[in-house]
């Protein structure tokens, strides 16, 4: 089974991360990860998936990045994770098992500090998800 990492290490050191894996996605990985999974599912190579870094016959490859997803309003899709509503993590909520979710609003940072990483991880500017869908996630 192939090994998938992504995360800010994974794409800040994203050949250092790949000695543990096969593909590292870097940076936003919602397109990505669908689009790696379908050209693995279709037995084609990865050459031209944008935001990974994979290893390709023992070399490394270092695709360029993809361009940050403006509309965040369709990336989370509640129904995909397994045990959604049942899922409860006790000694994280004073063992008072209760169900929780974390839901993601917007990305990005409003300003552009020096020291931050998010804005070379997440995109310059701020994006936010509609009201409605954010609504609609916490109804789900």
């Amino acid at each position: 089974m192939p090994i998938i990492l992504g995360g800010t290490h994974a794409s800040v050191m994203a050949e250092d991360t790949l000695q543990y894996c096969d593909v590292v996605i870097r940076q936003e990985g919602d397109e990505t990860l669908t689009e790696v999974v379908a050209k693995w599912r279709e037995d084609k190579d990865l050459s031209d998936v944008l935001g990974v870094t994979y290893w390709d016959n023992g070399h490394v490859r270092h695709n360029p990045d993809r361009p940050h997803t403006h509309y965040i309003d369709t990336i989370t899709d509640l129904e995909l994770i397994d045990g959604y509503m049942d899922w409860s993590k006790p000694e994280l909520l004073w063992k008072q098992r209760m169900r929780f979710q974390l839901l993601q609003t917007s990305r990005g940072r409003p300003f552009a500090c020096t020291f931050c990483i998010a804005p070379r991880e997440l995109g310059q500017g701020y994006r936010m998800r509609s009201v409605d869908s954010v609504i609609a996630d916490i109804k789900y």
